[in-house]
């Protein structure tokens, strides 16, 4: 009897869902760009003994991509950034930053705040000092702001935990950008 009474109810479900992802007209595609600052921990020091290690700060670009699956109840994100800045020796600091993210929206509407959880990667290419690899979480949110037909106002933060040179190392980044949907 249960089994007949749990197809019912899949057979119902079904059936609500399906005009209701139909109205949706399939997934929707979001793109944009950010600019922010990320600040590193000391933990991932990619200076010798001769220069003390400080937390670096530096500036951050991105651009990501977002897909939103009408029968999905999450988003799912790919970020790709560029970090530029130095040390307190006026050494440079380069590194590229991945993410791959999973989003979920707390409020729909014109302003739409989300929890955002994902695996990320960084690459840092010092001019003194080599590179360093570190592969982590990313855990953070933020809220997009509707301003005009598809496009959006985005303000991001996030911590990020990785595998640092000296242990692990939590880093922070916090970025502003532009949203649009295709």
């Amino acid at each position: 009897m249960h089994r007949a009474v749990i197809g019912l109810l899949g057979a119902i479900g079904v059936g609500l869902a399906a005009p209701a992802a139909a109205d949706e007209g399939g997934a929707r595609w979001h793109v944009g760009g950010s600019a922010g600052v990320m600040l590193f921990d000391d933990a991932r020091d990619l200076t010798t003994e001769d220069v003390a290690a400080a937390p670096g700060t530096s500036g951050l670009l991105g651009v990501h991509a977002r897909l939103t699956p009408p029968w999905l109840l999450v988003e799912l994100e790919a970020t790709v950034g560029w970090l530029l800045g130095t040390f307190d020796d006026d050494s440079g600091l380069q590194a590229l930053t991945g993410r791959f993210e999973v989003h979920y929206a707390l409020l729909d509407g014109g302003v739409r705040p989300f929890v955002a959880l994902g695996p990320t990667l960084t690459v840092a290419f010092t001019e003194d000092y080599g590179t360093d690899a570190d592969v982590g979480v990313a855990a953070g949110g933020g809220v997009v702001f509707d301003v005009a037909a598809g496009w959006g106002v985005r303000l991001d933060a996030r911590w990020m935990l990785a595998d640092g040179v000296a242990g692990a190392a939590d880093d922070l980044a916090f970025t502003a950008g532009v949203d649009y949907a295709l």
